[in-house]
């Protein structure tokens, strides 16, 4: 297997370790999830009652191994690494063993030195710091099919037909599969549901879990309005003075779905891994 490493600053092209260096190798990737409990003491009743439970942030331990030929090699190649995975800011990565996952980190300080006095090689440990503690789909909900972003570990062994985008209906179910609820209200998730062709105003409901939406302004056909999260855009432009400030929250599994009228709808968000 080619254990190849990939790595993506921003909107720049994602790129791997042959074009850091030479002789550059993931020989493994470890990391475990991390989950915080919290409870709230009581001075009249014994132990303490349950309060809420946060994943918490991880570490990605990534090892890897370099070759060189001579000391001024190893030299020159140590300056690349560093000046590659020493970034201020979140950067992507991800590997061939599990392509179609992605996490967002930043470096923790690392050495690397040659595994003995005068050998050809060092291998070193670089401590990735992922603050989310999750893994995301490498591709969106929309984007991914049969044949493009699909893979194991995604949850969709058993779900063969997914479709994100719905038209001329008022009823409809919206599989999620991530681990965890997508909410972008309490936690931020990133959820973006597009919605055309509508003439007047419109509500979304997820009957599953209640949360709801509403457009009360007056739409035509050519508008488009963008549900971001929990901020409405109408074509392009900040518009959620004319909803009810709903959102809508994907639970996990499947989600059944309601429009008060027909409507073109695409729901775009990436799924969620705790593990």
């Amino acid at each position: 297997m080619d254990n190849d490493f990939y790595i993506k600053y921003g909107n720049s092209p994602e790129f791997s370790l042959k074009d850091i260096t030479s002789n550059l190798t993931l020989l493994k990737l470890d990391e475990n999830p991390s989950i915080a409990n919290v409870y709230q003491n009581n001075v009249m009743q014994d132990g303490e009652t349950w309060n809420y439970t946060t994943y918490q942030p991880t570490t990605v331990n990534c090892t890897f191994l370099l070759w060189f030929s001579t000391w001024q090699d190893y030299l020159l190649a140590k300056h690349d690494i560093m000046q590659t995975f020493m970034q201020k800011e979140l950067f992507r990565i991800r590997t061939d063993i599990d392509k179609q996952i992605v996490r967002y980190v930043r470096t923790a300080p690392f050495a690397i030195t040659p595994d003995e006095e005068g050998s050809n090689w060092a291998t070193f440990t670089v401590a990735f710091e992922n603050p989310s503690g999750m893994k995301y789909s490498y591709l969106k909900s929309d984007q991914i099919s049969q044949t493009n972003g699909w893979g194991y570990g995604l949850n969709l062994a058993n779900v063969p037909n997914l479709n994100y985008h719905f038209n001329n209906q008022t009823s409809f179910k919206v599989f999620n599969a991530s681990d965890i609820a997508v909410d972008p209200y309490f936690q931020k998730h990133d959820l973006k549901i597009t919605i055309k062709s509508v003439n007047g105003g419109l509500t979304v409901r997820n009957t599953t879990n209640g949360t709801s939406w509403a457009f009360k302004g007056t739409l035509n056909i050519n508008d488009m309005v963008v549900l971001d999260g929990i901020n409405t855009y109408k074509n392009n432009n900040y518009d959620s003075m004319e909803t009810d400030f709903g959102y809508i929250k994907l639970e996990k599994g499947w989600n059944e779905i309601t429009l008060d009228k027909v409507a073109d709808i695409t729901f775009s968000f990436p799924f969620i891994y705790t593990f």
